[in-house]
């Protein structure tokens, strides 16, 4: 969800079952709280689409008793919990130990997202990341081009 959406923590937090729109295209979780208290879709491709379908039945069947997506057993309180800013971060960060990656967050996962979508439409890459001003998402997220990559871009622009 995290990847397809380029959507912040916040926005992770907000999904819900209730929330959930699940289309022939993927779907998306509607009406979700992010920063500024700006209401978004959070969208996701088929792929995730179908895992979410999984995950689903997988809760039905372990009876987890929660709206929320991003959930963890809280062993103490014996219930099914909203995961929390830092219990996100702890895992993702824990994903780049795994794979060798210094600095893996959230954000990473944001950040590279939506230069990959820069790269072909800067203005669907400031909607999907949600900016009020393409000039954030050009100076915050995506990678400057050296000479070669602007020279073979034009090439292919045929100009």
């Amino acid at each position: 969800i995290s990847y397809d959406s380029a959507c912040r923590i916040g926005g992770l937090l907000g999904c819900t079952v209730d929330n959930l729109v699940l289309t022939e295209d993927g779907g998306y979780f509607n009406d979700v709280r992010e920063k500024g208290g700006k209401v978004v879709p959070i969208p996701f491709t088929v792929q995730t689409g179908e895992h979410i379908k999984k995950y689903l039945e997988w809760r039905e069947k372990n009876e987890v008793d929660t709206e929320f997506i991003i959930a963890s057993y809280n062993y103490t309180d014996k219930e099914w919990q909203r995961m929390s800013r830092t219990g996100i971060g702890n895992r993702v960060r824990k994903i780049g130990d795994i794979l060798n990656l210094e600095g893996f967050r959230n954000h990473s996962i944001r950040k590279t997202r939506l230069n990959q979508i820069a790269d072909h439409d800067i203005l669907l890459a400031q909607a999907m990341g949600n900016h009020e001003d393409v000039s954030t998402t050009q100076k915050s997220y995506t990678k400057q081009k050296d000479a070669n990559d602007v020279m073979k871009k034009i090439n292919e622009l045929g100009l």
